[in-house]
């Protein structure tokens, strides 16, 4: 077999010189890599693949994960309660897969997805779990949003609700499904297990695009009805006070949901750039080899801050409170059905003032 050529890299990669047309020979700290090269249908001529492969930035980027899996693990205990085991069972249960991934991956330079049995069944759990925490994530999320909007009508919010219910759970059948499928990479030819990644990376995208289209005209959406309050000061019975929704609070949430929308936005974007360039090219699938340490690594990051924080905050209750995006949720949908709650029973009795009279 001749020297593998990917584009846009040149024969043998950058930091690759191809000897006798038949084999690639890296220099510097490059080195050749198998995994997420699944066009290579032979392992034994992984000599013939470009030089791409930094072996000592994929190991520190997976001792990342895996510390900071770890740390975030050490801190749940202070602050676990078994009331919210069920909840967050699906989070311990990725912290601890993302724990043993990064690990293994930083011991063992020979564990590659699709090669070594234990570090493949770690991956294939972590991806699922992942998509599928973002699922239950983006249903939950919904269903904040439609509370909050006390003056749409309520078969208005019930349709939504349910859509969005339909949505999470056909993705999270997916998602569950791409773990075997994963999963299989180690027992199918290395074609066929190519033709199962980009399947998989497929739905994947357009999962992303569908995702992005709706959280943005969520977004969009609520922060709209928000500044309605600003000009209207009351709507459907919801009255608008500085006891319960003042002017620079409804400002605020404002301020954070656009912010939120131009964060998710780029997310998005990148995840559909990442997934859409992996089904189309062979070059970018190689590359998942730095994408998916790095996803998994933002995610794990994110959730030993919020984590410790929260604990901090436990053992210093005198602490200012952190505050999370869920938290921000929780607030204003408190706000806003405690303004609605006090606006009816102000009617209620006015009412019974009039029938006494």
């Amino acid at each position: 077999m001749s020297c593998v050529e990917l584009s846009p890299l040149k024969l043998c990669g950058i930091k690759g010189e191809c000897i006798n047309e038949t084999i690639c020979v890296c220099n510097g700290k490059a080195i050749q890599n198998s995994e997420w090269s699944f066009y290579l249908n032979d392992l034994s001529q992984e000599n013939t693949l470009p030089c791409y492969s930094n072996e000592t930035l994929v190991k520190i980027l997976y001792f990342l994960l895996g510390f900071f899996s770890l740390v975030a693990l050490i801190f749940h205990v202070p602050i676990f309660k078994r009331s919210s085991l069920q909840r967050r069972i699906l989070a311990y249960l990725y912290l601890i897969s993302t724990m043993l991934l990064g690990f293994r991956r930083f011991a063992n330079e020979k564990a590659l997805f699709g090669q070594d049995t234990f570090h493949t069944l770690c991956f294939s759990f972590t991806f699922g779990s992942l998509a599928t925490i973002a699922s239950f994530n983006n249903e939950r999320y919904l269903k904040f949003q439609i509370i909050k909007l006390q003056w749409v009508s309520e078969e208005k919010r019930h349709s939504k609700f349910h859509f969005a219910q339909k949505v999470a759970r056909v993705q999270v059948t997916v998602h569950l499904l791409a773990i075997p499928f994963f999963f299989s990479t180690l027992f199918v030819p290395r074609y066929t297990a190519s033709a199962f990644i980009k399947t998989i990376f497929g739905i994947e995208l357009a999962f992303s695009v569908f995702n992005l289209l709706l959280d943005h005209k969520l977004l969009t959406w609520l922060a709209d009805e928000l500044k309605t309050l600003l000009s209207t000061k009351a709507k459907s019975g919801l009255s608008v006070t500085p006891v319960h929704l003042s002017r620079e609070k409804v400002i605020q949430n404002i301020n954070e949901l656009k912010s939120k929308r131009t964060s998710g936005d780029l997310f998005g974007i990148l995840n559909i750039f990442a997934f859409a360039s992996a089904v189309a090219s062979e070059f970018w699938l190689s590359l998942m080899l730095y994408f998916f340490p790095l996803l998994f690594l933002r995610v794990s990051f994110w959730m030993c801050v919020a984590v410790v924080l929260k604990a901090v905050r436990q053992l210093k209750p005198g602490q200012a409170a952190f505050t999370s995006t869920l938290a921000f949720e929780n607030k204003t949908t408190r706000e806003l059905s405690s303004a609605r709650f006090d606006s009816q029973n102000t009617a209620k009795e006015s009412k019974e003032s009039q029938r006494n009279n």
